[in-house]
C-alpha cells in the first residue's frame, strides 16, 4: 500500500523529514554498521550489569568490604606488604588528584567514547528495572 494515498502527500513530506533527519544523525555521529554492533553489544553488557548488580550487589559489596579491612589489617601488622602503586598501575588506575581529577577523567572518558557511554547507561537502567 502507497503511504500517500492513504494520507495524502503532507504525511510523506513528514516522513522524508525524518529520513533526512535521521540520516544527518547518523552521519553526524559516524555511526555505520560496525558502531551499531558495538553500541548494541555494550548496551547488552550494561543490561547484563544492570541486572546482576539489582542481584548480587550487596553480598559483593559486603565481602569487598571484608576483603579490602582484613588486607589492610594484615599490613597494619606487618604480616603482609601490599605495594598499591603497583595494584593502581595493574588496574589501569593513574594517580590523580582527588576527587576533582577522578570527575575530569570519567568526564573524558565519556566524551571520547558517548555513543558506547549512553547505549551502557541505557542497558544498566534497563538491566537494573528488569532485575
Amino acid at each position: 500500500m502507497d503511504i500517500t494515498k492513504k494520507f495524502g502527500e503532507t504525511s510523506q513530506t513528514f516522513l522524508d523529514k525524518v529520513k533526512t533527519q535521521y540520516e544527518s544523525f547518523v552521519q553526524k555521529m559516524n555511526l555505520d554498521e560496525v558502531n551499531w554492533k558495538e553500541i548494541g553489544s555494550y548496551a547488552i553488557i550494561g543490561f547484563v550489569g544492570g541486572f546482576l548488580a539489582k542481584r548480587y550487589l550487596k553480598p559483593l559489596i559486603v565481602i569487598a568490604i571484608v576483603v579490602v579491612v582484613a588486607l589492610k589489617g594484615l599490613e597494619y601488622y606487618h604480616l603482609i606488604t601490599i605495594n598499591w602503586e603497583q595494584i593502581r598501575g595493574l588496574a589501569g588506575i593513574h594517580s590523580v588528584d582527588g576527587m576533582q581529577g577522578i570527575l575530569q577523567t570519567i568526564i573524558a572518558l565519556v566524551r571520547n567514547n558517548l555513543t558506547i557511554a549512553i547505549s551502557s547507561i541505557i542497558g544498566f537502567v534497563v538491566g537494573y528495572k528488569i532485575g
